[in-house]
């Protein structure tokens, strides 16, 4: 008998409430990961549909990921974060890729062509070497606010799931402002959410008091 591993769908209106959500049914799953490096495994569409006033602790300024210190989120380590950082600035701004989509937003707005991808097939796919999470990011003007989606092949709930979540939605944050709209919807789409074996101890105890 085929076993199908149930998706989780999350609403929610703030980051802290998406990770508290989306923690929390992660480790309800009781399928056994096929992955023996896995503790537990999910795909996951999260919504979030924002409070009128959301706070941000990650942000872009002169196309510079910034980062207030000062919050604490969850991760592993202040090494994994300053690295999580470095790709998105590498692989976004460094590379002037965001720039060049919001040139095109601006020049046709109601395109559906507005696709950040980071995923390259021909170079990932074999690759021995670290590869990104983010297969794309996806952009659409709707009622005057814009929306985002990303979509992520994986996506490590206990070490980067809350540090993405801030690092997109300064992504979301930026491109609305720079257009002049408001910041619509935003939706996360993993084709793997999981925690790995290795942080199932921290997991345990994180889960008691998030």
């Amino acid at each position: 008998m085929l076993v199908s591993i149930p998706m989780i769908i999350i609403k929610a209106s703030s980051i802290n409430e998406a990770v508290r959500s989306c923690f929390h049914k992660l480790y309800q799953e009781k399928i056994r990961p096929f992955d023996q490096d896995l503790y537990r495994e999910s795909p996951l569409l999260l919504q979030i549909c924002w409070q009128k006033t959301h706070v941000l602790h990650v942000s872009i300024l002169n196309n510079q990921f910034q980062f207030d210190k000062n919050y604490k989120i969850i991760s592993d380590s202040d090494r994994t974060i300053n690295k999580v950082i470095s790709h998105y600035q590498t692989k976004l701004l460094d590379s002037n890729k965001l720039n060049l989509l919001i040139r095109a937003m601006k020049n046709k707005p109601s395109s559906r062509r507005l696709v950040l991808d980071i995923w390259q097939n021909e170079n990932d796919i074999n690759s021995m070497d670290e590869v990104p999470c983010v297969i794309y990011f996806w952009f659409r003007i709707v009622s005057n606010a814009l929306e985002m989606h990303t979509h992520m092949r994986a996506n490590d709930g206990f070490k980067k799931f809350w540090l993405n979540l801030e690092i997109f939605s300064a992504i979301h944050d930026h491109v609305a402002r720079t257009i002049d709209k408001q910041v619509g919807q935003y939706l996360h789409i993993v084709d793997s959410f999981h925690f790995y074996s290795k942080n199932k101890k921290e997991i345990g105890t994180l889960i008691k008091i998030l």
